[in-house]
């Protein structure tokens, strides 16, 4: 979606255009605004929804220019860290035979 208007700090809500087809979202589900956005990119909890205004529980931390795009599909990952330091390598024991040549292995540099 795109937003259709600025969005100031500190405000609970923003107007959006869905994509013509697009699955609209709903409440109680995670999103970020400002997915192009290096430094202002924040993820909200949609409270409410009305019409093509989304409603958050929180306020927006940063301000949000006109077209910026917010979505529902990103992914946030958690690392909690507590006895392995160095790099950590990992690969898929499931299906490793047919994910490892498309690069189902990774690592992971932990420094204290």
């Amino acid at each position: 979606a795109l937003l259709t208007g600025d969005a100031k700090a500190g405000s609970t809500s923003i107007k959006i255009k869905m994509p013509e087809g697009a699955t609209k979202f709903h409440v109680g589900t995670d999103i970020m605004i400002g997915m192009d956005e290096v430094d202002t990119s924040e993820v909200r909890w949609i409270k409410e929804i009305k019409g093509d205004t989304l409603i958050f529980a929180d306020p927006l931390k940063h301000a949000h220019k006109k077209n910026e795009i917010a979505s529902v599909e990103f992914v946030r990952y958690r690392y909690w860290l507590d006895s392995d330091l160095g790099t950590v390598f990992w690969h898929d024991h499931a299906l490793g035979g047919t994910t490892w040549p498309h690069g189902a292995v990774g690592g992971i540099i932990v420094e204290p």
